[in-house]
């Protein structure tokens, strides 16, 4: 069904991430060690093909110059991610942060922002986090939780 569709997508995607990561951590060395399983190999090209738009979209994280053009861009990588879900499967679908940070650690790795780090700070020296949306909130702190679990 619909749910356990996402969660065996979203489990790839965490399989991807992990991979990802430690090639990321390592200087690419692990990518070259780690062999994939013959499901992960054609899941880790269907999943850059799919997620793709998202990819590019987070990417242009570094061409905003303002926090709230940050912040913008960062919902509307989610609402791209949310979209694509729904796509794949057909249905308008709530995705809970179960689903959605697997997928976005997985967008974020593949978009190799430059400086992520620095970016994630930006947004937080000058925003005032008691301004935001409960949403935004939400989406900042999920940057941020990627950004420390990829270093």
């Amino acid at each position: 069904t619909t749910t356990t569709t996402t969660t065996r997508m979203t489990a790839d995607a965490a399989q991807t991430v992990v991979t990802a990561s430690a090639a990321a951590v390592s200087g690419g060395a692990a990518a070259e060690t780690l062999e994939p399983s013959p499901r992960t190999a054609n899941v880790n090209v269907t999943m850059q093909a799919r997620y793709q738009e998202a990819v590019l979209k987070l990417r242009s994280m570094t061409q905003e110059f303002s926090p709230s053009g940050k912040l913008r861009v960062l919902q509307e990588t989610f609402q791209t991610i949310t979209r694509l879900v729904a796509e794949y499967h057909g249905t308008q679908q709530t995705l809970g942060m179960d689903d959605v940070l697997p997928l976005f650690l997985f967008v974020v790795v593949r978009a190799k922002v430059e400086h992520l780090g620095a970016e994630v700070r930006y947004i937080d020296d000058f925003v005032d986090v008691q301004d935001l949306s409960g949403e935004s909130r939400v989406l900042l702190t999920t940057l941020r939780a990627s950004y420390y679990y990829l270093m």
